[in-house]
């Protein structure tokens, strides 16, 4: 080739042109790739369809989940289905969250008390409120437990919430609880530059979300299981708002095995001196 012709190419200004068609986010969560991605993923008792419509019917009820990016929308998508954990907000198992031009996974209380019972270590676990009424008293040393009696008054009667605890029977015979006061938890909260959005979880399910960061700090020094450590893991990355590099890790996977097709054209050349 002609040096003059390699300058030319070399220069060429290019740019990349409306795709021929483009793919909506329901038509890429349907798609036979990601319904395969998905199946993969899925424990037995899920399904990719149920997914894809749980998450159709999210971005419907909250329209700014429509301005994140796909990569990190279908990352959460595809982390909580690994989880096994319904994206459904109504049910508290996780949250999509979009924050910025992102989608963030949080995980709901109920989806730390799945994960747990799945786990076959525990005999029971339970989390419960503590208001200024109830009679309550922690005790550390040889006589380890708490005692909490709520009494038969209303909730208005009790007074307000002071803090939460959760508590866990372990098969080995074992027990183990952990107690947080609404200083640490709104100190947590705060945390998460996220949880003053009007679609944080924080704002509309406070009462679950706090129930949730008890549930993980019992559940982080249990270790259930490897997947209990990776959700926390997650979910603490999320409350420090650096989730988004493993999402978005996951989602760009995805979309790897889901190639969307861009055409590209020269628009202009000229020629170097």
């Amino acid at each position: 080739m002609p040096e003059t012709e390699l300058t030319k190419q070399k220069t060429a200004t290019v740019s990349k042109t409306e795709p021929k068609h483009h793919q909506t986010i329901g038509e890429l969560l349907y798609s036979k790739g990601f319904q395969n991605e998905l199946k993969k993923a899925l424990p037995s008792f899920m399904s990719p369809e149920k997914i894809a419509r749980i998450a159709l019917t999210e971005l419907r009820s909250n329209p700014r989940l429509m301005q994140c990016d796909s990569v990190s929308l279908l990352g959460c998508i595809m982390k909580s289905s690994q989880f096994g954990l319904d994206i459904d907000s109504l049910k508290g198992h996780a949250y999509l969250v979009p924050y910025k031009n992102e989608c963030q996974l949080i995980v709901g209380y109920k989806g730390l008390l799945s994960l747990a019972v799945r786990s076959g270590k525990l005999l029971s676990i339970e989390v419960q409120e503590v208001r200024e009424a109830d009679e309550f008293e922690i005790e550390h040393g040889d006589n380890y437990g708490l005692r909490h009696k709520p009494g038969k008054k209303s909730r208005e009667e009790r007074g307000k919430i002071i803090g939460y605890y959760a508590y866990a029977h372990l098969l080995n015979g074992g027990k183990h609880f952990e107690y947080m006061g609404m200083d640490e938890i709104n100190e947590i909260r705060n945390c998460s530059k996220s949880s003053n959005s009007p679609s944080s979880p924080w704002v509309t399910f406070f009462s679950e979300m706090a129930k949730k960061t008890v549930i993980r700090r019992l559940c982080k020094y249990l270790s259930l299981s490897t997947e209990m450590d990776e959700a926390i893991a997650l979910d603490e990355l999320a409350d420090a708002n650096i989730q988004s590099k493993k999402i978005r890790s996951i989602g760009t996977e995805i979309l790897d095995e889901t190639p969307v097709t861009f055409d590209y054209e020269v628009v202009s050349s000229k020629t170097a001196a």
